[in-house]
C-alpha cells in the first residue's frame, strides 16, 4: 500500500503527556511514531477526530534530567481500535515549542 504523506514518519518511543482541554483530561502514554506533521500514540480512552490536544514530550540529555520539553499543539485526526480496550490515536501537529527544563517537569498543564 502506497502511503502519501507530506513528511517521513519515524518510529520513536518517547514518554508523552496528552492534555485534552475540552474534557479536562490528562493521559500518560508513549509515542509510537512521529513526523514533522503528526504524532501517534495509544490510549485507553477514545478521543474523537477534531479534538484539540496539547502533547508534552520529555526530552532528556544523557543520564540527567537536563533536557527539555517539546510542546505539540494539534488535533486528533484519526482513531483506530487495537487489541483489547486500547485505541491508537493519530494527531496532526499544528505548532510546537521547545521549553528548557530546570529540574523535573511541572505537574500542571502548560499555558
Amino acid at each position: 500500500m502506497l502511503e502519501r504523506r507530506a513528511y517521513p514518519r519515524f518510529r520513536l518511543s518517547l514518554p508523552v503527556r496528552i492534555f485534552c482541554q475540552s474534557e479536562k483530561l490528562v493521559f500518560e502514554s508513549t509515542t509510537e511514531d512521529i513526523s514533522q506533521g503528526g504524532v501517534a500514540f495509544v490510549l485507553s480512552k477514545q478521543l474523537e477526530p477534531g479534538t484539540p490536544i496539547l502533547c508534552e514530550l520529555s526530552m532528556v540529555l544523557g543520564t540527567q534530567e537536563t533536557g527539555g520539553l517539546v510542546l505539540l499543539r494539534g488535533k486528533v485526526v484519526r482513531m483506530e481500535k487495537t487489541l483489547g480496550a486500547r485505541v491508537k490515536i493519530g494527531a496532526r501537529i499544528d505548532s510546537y515549542e521547545f521549553v528548557r527544563r530546570e529540574g523535573s517537569a511541572s505537574s500542571d498543564a502548560p499555558s
